[in-house]
């Protein structure tokens, strides 16, 4: 093999690691539907979040406040007016470098709890596979 031959073949190999690097790490780097979900009846862990509120900024309602808490395999949002909704535990699952739990409403809205102690203590919210939004800062974590 001649030397211009080589260094064709070395530099389309290098391209070809540099991305298959970039399509292995790509999940990690933008986090969206594709997340991985454990079964929602393993070990429980011990910190997990059990209520919390947010500053919804953007509802122009009047209800800016959500109040969550946990019952069981059920999340509870309680809005300033009064409104209830429930979200039901899917499992386990992480979002960025976050492990928390997915809950899902029944018209299929999702929000994403982190556990205790992440770096980023937003709740994450979105409609089925939609890319997540951001709620606000989870105020008084228990």
């Amino acid at each position: 093999m001649d030397q211009k031959r080589l260094s064709i073949l070395l530099f389309v190999v290098g391209i070809g690691l540099v991305f298959y690097g970039i399509y292995t790490e790509l999940p990690n780097w933008f986090p969206s539907g594709r997340d991985t979900v454990s079964n929602k009846n393993s070990q429980p862990v011990s910190n997990a979040v059990s209520s919390f509120y947010v500053m919804f900024e953007q509802d122009d309602t009047g209800n800016k406040r959500r109040d969550f808490s946990r019952n069981g395999d059920v999340w509870i949002e309680r809005l300033a007016n009064g409104t209830t909704h429930e979200f039901r535990l899917v499992g386990r699952s992480s979002v960025g470098n976050c492990p928390g739990v997915l809950a899902r409403k029944q018209d299929g809205a999702e929000i994403f709890i982190p556990d205790k102690g992440c770096n980023d203590m937003t709740l994450r919210y979105r409609y089925q596979t939609q890319e997540w939004g951001t709620m606000g800062q989870m105020q008084n974590v228990r």
